[in-house]
C-alpha cells in the first residue's frame, strides 16, 4: 500500500521531498499551504465551499497570497478523503502545524486507521541539512490512537465554531 505524506509549508515540503527520495520512496507528499491561525472558517469544510470562498477572499484582501491558496489545501484534503492510502502528517508544535493536524484529523476521522504522525521540532524542518534530518526521522512515523483522533477532530470543530480573527 502506498503512503501519502502531509506537511504544512514549503520549505518544508522540499526537504520531505528530498529526504523521500534519498530514501528511495516514491511516496506521495502533499503540501498543505493555507495558515489556519488566521482569518474565518467557518464552514470550510462544508461541501459547495461556502467558507472556502469567503478564506479565498480573506486571503485575497489581506495580502499577494494566490486566490487557489485555500481551494488548493480543500481539493487535496477531497483527494485525500477518497484515496485508501496510509497518511503520514508530519508536524511541529506550530500552531499552523496544530490546527492543520487538527483539520486532517478531523477530514479522515471515520478512517482512523490510516493515519499517522511524526512529530517534529522546528529545527528539524528548517536550515541546510533539514531533509537529512527529516529522512533521519522516517522510521518514526507511528499511528495516532483513535481517542486522540477524536479529541483532535473536535477541537477543530471548535476552532471552526469560534471563528475568530486569530488562533493559537
Amino acid at each position: 500500500m502506498t503512503t501519502i505524506h502531509l506537511i504544512y509549508g514549503e520549505p518544508a515540503v522540499t526537504a520531505l521531498r528530498q529526504a523521500l527520495e534519498a530514501a528511495g520512496r516514491p511516496d506521495r507528499v502533499i503540501a498543505l499551504r493555507d495558515d489556519l491561525t488566521v482569518g474565518p472558517l467557518r464552514n470550510i469544510d462544508v461541501a459547495g465551499d461556502p467558507g472556502v470562498a469567503q478564506r479565498a477572499a480573506f486571503w485575497e484582501r489581506l495580502s499577494d497570497a494566490p486566490p487557489t491558496l485555500a481551494h488548493d489545501d480543500c481539493a487535496a484534503l477531497g483527494e485525500l478523503e477518497a484515496d485508501d492510502s496510509h497518511v503520514v502528517f508530519w508536524h511541529t508544535h506550530d500552531a499552523a502545524h496544530q490546527l492543520a493536524l487538527r483539520r486532517v484529523c478531523y477530514r479522515l476521522r471515520d478512517v482512523p486507521q490510516r493515519l499517522n504522525e511524526v512529530r517534529l521540532t522546528a529545527d528539524e524542518i528548517s536550515g541546510p541539512n533539514a531533509a537529512a534530518r527529516i529522512e533521519a526521522r522516517l522510521p518514526d512515523a507511528a499511528p495516532i490512537s483513535v481517542l486522540r483522533i477524536t479529541r483532535l477532530a473536535l477541537e477543530w470543530q471548535e476552532a471552526k465554531f469560534a471563528n475568530g480573527e486569530t488562533r493559537r
